[in-house]
């Protein structure tokens, strides 16, 4: 679960040990979905927000593209469905555990 206050995300599922179910990835969210993007510049996966989906015919997998805004930071960005996690990936919370993030 991501809890946001005035734009800023307070806590996330991965800090209390919970998950949420994953949709495959065929599955089409909805917008407003609060959930983790992977950012294209770092390939880090950040906290975000669905804003605008579109239709995407060119991509075989899943034929939307999301808008995302990505909390605390403002940057928007459009990913495939590939890009998207209900939760942080296990490897990256394992990192920020060791880096003292988690």
């Amino acid at each position: 679960r991501v809890t946001m206050k005035d734009g800023q995300v307070v806590s996330t599922a991965y800090h209390q040990g919970e998950k949420r179910k994953e949709p495959p990835l065929s599955e089409m969210l909805e917008l407003g979905t609060i959930c983790f993007g992977q950012f294209q510049v770092d390939k880090i996966w950040y906290p975000c927000e669905i804003i605008e989906i579109e239709k995407a015919p060119d991509v075989k997998e899943h034929p939307f593209r999301y808008l995302v805004k990505y909390s605390g930071y403002g940057n928007e960005e459009k990913l495939e469905r590939a890009y998207i996690r209900m939760n942080i990936p296990e490897e990256q919370a394992s990192q920020m555990a060791v880096e003292g993030g988690a």
